[in-house]
């Protein structure tokens, strides 16, 4: 009763309040969410001090709590503001904070998501696929997959943060060059999507299940279209002259025969002095900020290392634990499944021979066994015999078409009304007497009673009374059975007036039956016997998969509950080790913490509970990670559930080292495609990139070990070229023998390589290798030509043996020098020179637009898309963080 008299006692003051906060959050909603601090002093100064003006009224002193109230609100929000500056870790990129960048991530992943969703409801998985999860998965991953990778937005970069600050960058482009999308262009887009199969329906399904509205969806879509128009006008365009794209016909087709010896940079480093402390220490200084590059240029700058914790589920291990399908179980399936069981082994040749003998003995046979002796047997044809004509079969069309022409001729002479039926006859038989004729249907006989019926009249000069009482009865029919004439011309069936009339209705009912079984013929099932094996390696694959999935969902949730009592100091441990350890120590106070090692020990307890192997790796880079055979887990995607989900599989290095700190104790899952072995893991321990200091542990080695290879480059060159100059015009096993690799007797001795058959500039690879979508064309690709005993080969290799002449020997580069080739050109298999030439006929006919030119084309693609993005990136003074 105390409470509910306070209320009424101070109403109107409470409902001011309510009202104030209610404001204050209307007003000041948009700029808390974008992640703004500025306003948060004076939001919690009004609502402390609203707060504190409620309490007061207790003991009448509203404007002194609200004072005190308004004073602590705004100190705490100082606080607050002045906090999140200092702990600003990344500086601003083009412009962008890093909410912004949070908000930029969040935009085109909720574009990608509607785009997804608008092509999936547009685009349902066919029945015969849905009704088994494996077929729906393959479905799913090789024929929607592709397709919506076309649309989904994007403009290349692996990295998803450049990514969307790049598509901003585009966005502003857009603003330079006047490009203005309006709602139509979206609407557009849409259809295009979903090929115009969304209904209204399915777009008020698509905003429920993505919980926004008509304009939130426009306004994302027309950020992401408007910035894909920018790259569109922005992007140059390179056309080949026909002197490049008789070059490339010449890469794929011109083929040579060649001697090879390596001599690698590394033997040579033996021989170079150690370097003085001022070498070192001015190697260090120049390249101290840049990372080793793929050429072979040396660089210091320490990549992000971090380190996982993994627990895994292995598909063998699981299998054997879990219970195998029950008999019941794998018939069960069978019958539910059959679809997927159809035989489509072709026909054996004897009954498709029987079929073709079967159809001939009702079709022609007749045609050109009685074609000769037509006119006699239509002589001696009388009213006994056309009995015999009525029960024939299909075939007898040819017998009596010519008669047919003839007998047109005299019957309208006899009466006028036979003259309009015979008028109709005659427009629609014409008509369609070539169809007719090709197909064979079995309605033709039916034209072939009226014409052999007039030409017994003709013949014979039967009574004139006898044929117009046919006439009469055939009208009456024709009154009667209205319904009935009307299919009959639409079969080619219509006849003028003849005898036989209840012909054509008994004939009709068996061809239609006829037909009927000949297009939906019974399907054949594959025996029970044939597939039971497989059903049951089927179910057997599918609850190892699905128990798998279990144990690791149960697993993540303990992780998560874990990760909840760990921490992680904001500050560096390597910049800041006494700041680091004073927020170590402020973590630990806290009841419920738990260190990384306790969180180990729990994890290990867990994993032998669940039947799954713990295992942790050391700190790693990404291509180390990426590299190493004993940590499996740098192969492994997202776990491809629902493959409609998602952009693509994100892999296991692209997720942890894309996230920053945020992965750190933030349990994931993952799969390994090749094995489909389970993993859930999360990072316990994150080392940034960043410049290094010359005393930092293990860089004076690395030093080193750099300037003593760049000092042995020349003269690993220089030997090459020597060797190279030796052996001109000669043959390398015998230029060369007894030679070594440093020139030292005593050194290793050459390995000359003489690989079989003749190499060229590109190979097609893949070609025999059957494809995972038979629903697309061959995966034939084109790539470097590979030589067995020659590591590392690059472009620049070929284009050197391109240039040599046969009989020509000369020292050339690997891909990134750390060795030099010696290269003799023993034979070469050129293009012919005369115009008429097979393989100049076939660059002129074939090769323009074939895959392997435009292989060759996207081959000078990539660079001019990475100089397109770094122009656009100097033009807005963009300065990539380092990672």
């Amino acid at each position: 009763m105390d409470s509910l008299d306070f209320f009424r006692r101070n109403l109107k003051p409470i409902m001011a309040a309510l009202t104030l906060m209610a404001m204050i959050t209307f007003v000041f909603e948009d700029s808390m969410r974008s992640g703004s601090t500025t306003l948060v002093p004076f939001l919690l100064a009004m609502l402390f001090g609203g707060g504190a003006f409620v309490w007061g009224t207790r003991e009448g002193k509203q404007n002194e709590y609200l004072a005190v109230g308004a004073l602590f609100g705004a100190v705490l929000g100082l606080v607050i503001v002045f906090g999140d500056r200092g702990n600003q870790e990344s500086p601003a990129i083009a412009g962008l904070q890093a909410r912004d960048i949070v908000n930029l991530k969040s935009r085109r992943e909720t574009a990608n998501r509607i785009v997804s969703t608008i092509f999936r409801k547009s685009h349902p998985v066919p029945e015969q696929f849905a009704k088994d999860d494996r077929m729906r998965s393959f479905y799913e991953a090789q024929i929607l997959g592709p397709q919506m990778a076309q649309i989904q937005f994007g403009f290349g970069n692996d990295d998803f943060e450049k990514d969307v600050i790049f598509g901003d960058l585009l966005r502003r482009e857009a603003v330079r060059l006047g490009i203005n999308v309006n709602d139509d262009a979206v609407s557009d887009f849409i259809k295009m999507v979903s090929d115009q199969k969304l209904s209204t329906q399915d777009f008020r399904e698509v905003k429920q299940d993505l919980h926004v509205g008509d304009h939130f969806i426009y306004d994302v879509l027309r950020d992401e279209i408007t910035a894909r128009m920018a790259a569109e006008m922005t992007f140059p365009r390179s056309v080949a002259t026909p002197q490049q794209r008789w070059e490339a016909f010449r890469k794929v087709n011109v083929k040579n025969s060649i001697e090879a010896t390596t001599i690698p940079v590394e033997a040579f480093v033996k021989g170079i002095g150690d370097p003085s402390e001022e070498d070192v220490r001015s190697f260090f200084t120049k390249h101290a900020e840049a990372f080793p590059t793929a050429k072979g240029e040396p660089g210091f700058r320490q990549p992000t290392r971090l380190k996982l914790a993994y627990l895994e589920a292995d598909y063998e291990t699981i299998e054997a634990k879990v219970t195998p399908p029950t008999d019941e179980e794998v018939a069960k399936y069978y019958e539910d499944n059959k679809e997927f069981f159809i035989d489509r082994t072709p026909a054996k040749t004897e009954k498709k021979e029987d079929a073709t003998e079967g159809d001939d003995a009702k079709k022609p046979e007749g045609d050109d066994a009685k074609k000769p002796d037509e006119k006699k047997n239509d002589e001696k044809s009388d009213k006994p015999e056309e009995k015999k004509e009525d029960v024939k079969k299909e075939g007898d069309k040819p017998k009596t078409e010519k008669p047919a022409d003839e007998s047109k001729k005299e019957e309208p002479k006899k009466e006028e009304p036979k003259k309009e039926a015979e008028k109709k006859s005659d427009s629609e038989g014409s008509a369609c007497e070539d169809k007719a004729e090709e197909s064979k249907k079995p309605d033709e006989p039916k034209k072939e009673e009226p014409k052999a019926d007039a030409e017994k009249g003709n013949k014979k000069e039967a009574p004139k009374a006898e044929a117009d009482k046919s006439e009469k009865k055939e009208d009456a029919k024709a009154e009667d059975k209205k319904t009935d004439e009307k299919p009959k011309a639409d079969s080619k069936d219509d006849q003028p007036a003849a005898e036989g009339d209840k012909k054509p209705e008994s004939e009709k009912p068996e061809e239609k039956s006829e037909e009927k079984t000949e297009k939906k013929p019974e399907p054949k099932y594959k025996p029970f016997e044939d597939v039971q094996e497989e059903i049951r390696d089927r179910l057997l694959r599918t609850r190892t998969l699905e128990e798998m999935k279990t144990r690791i969902e149960k697993v993540i949730v303990k992780m998560r509950r874990l990760g909840s009592y760990t921490g992680v100091p904001k500050s560096s441990k390597r910049d800041a080790p006494e700041a680091y350890a004073a927020e170590l120590k402020e973590l630990e106070k806290a009841a419920k913490y738990k260190s990384p090692d306790e969180v180990a020990t729990e994890l290990k307890e867990i994993a032998s509970t669940a039947d799954l192997k713990y295992v942790q790796t050391p700190m790693l880079s990404a291509e180390e990670l990426s590299k190493s055979e004993e940590f499996k887990i740098g192969s492994a995607t997202d776990a491809m559930d629902d493959v409609m989900n998602r952009q693509g599989a994100v892999s296991v290095i692209q997720r942890v080292f894309g996230r920053g700190n945020d992965s750190v104790f933030s349990p994931e899952v993952a799969e390994d495609p090749g094995t489909k072995n389970r993993f859930a893991y999360w990072v316990t321990e994150r080392d940034e990139a960043h410049v290094p200091k010359f005393d930092e542990e293990g860089i004076r080695d690395q030093v080193v070990k750099a300037w003593k290879l760049t000092q042995a480059v020349p003269k690993a060159e220089e030997r090459a070229k020597i060797l190279a100059k030796a052996a001109e015009g000669k043959k390398l096993t015998e230029a060369l023998a007894g030679e070594t690799v440093t020139g030292d007797k005593e050194g290793q001795a050459l390995t000359v390589l003489a690989p079989e058959g003749k190499i060229s500039h590109f190979t097609m690879s893949g070609a025999s290798v059957p494809g995972l979508n038979p629903f697309q064309g061959g995966n034939e690709r084109l790539e470097l030509s590979q030589i067995a005993g020659l590591e590392k080969l690059g472009d620049d290799f070929f284009t050197g043996i391109d240039k040599l002449k046969p009989g020509q020997t000369a020292a050339l580069p690997n891909f990134d020098r750390s060795a030099f080739i010696v290269v003799h050109i023993a034979e070469r298999e050129d293009i012919a020179t005369d115009e008429d030439a097979p393989q100049r006929t076939d660059f002129m006919k074939t090769w323009p637009g074939s895959p392997p030119a435009n292989q060759i084309a996207s081959f000078d693609f990539d660079p001019l898309r990475r100089e397109w993005m770094q122009s656009i990136e100097r033009k807005y003074n963009v300065k990539w963080p380092v990672k």
